[in-house]
């Protein structure tokens, strides 16, 4: 189950930096408006850009999303905590010269 959401959302990041890259900037309409470019091709480029807006949103949400469940679902689970060196304790050697307790 971890897998196959870990998967979704490593898929779900790539497609989210992918479609940020590919839409278009701030400046790249300024052609429109000095009517360099031509009425149909404007209304198209509009609408190919809503497309891409919204798959860019759909596909950040589903990895917020699947960013949340995996951290319920790493906080949920137990976890198996190795003791540290720090914690084991050598065994002690007794020499003749040590005081009886």
């Amino acid at each position: 189950m971890e897998t196959i959401i870990t998967t979704i959302c490593l898929v779900s990041a790539v497609a989210t930096i992918a479609l940020i890259l590919l839409q278009k900037g701030k400046g790249a309409n300024m052609g429109t408006a000095f009517n360099t470019g031509t009425p149909s091709a404007a209304s198209n480029s509009s609408e190919s850009d809503t497309r891409l807006n919204k798959l860019t949103t759909a596909s950040a949400v589903l990895f917020f999303g699947c960013s949340i469940v995996l951290t319920n679902i790493s906080m949920s689970s137990p976890t198996i905590q190795e003791e540290s060196p720090a914690s084991v304790q050598a065994p002690v050697e007794r020499s003749e010269f040590d005081i009886p307790q």
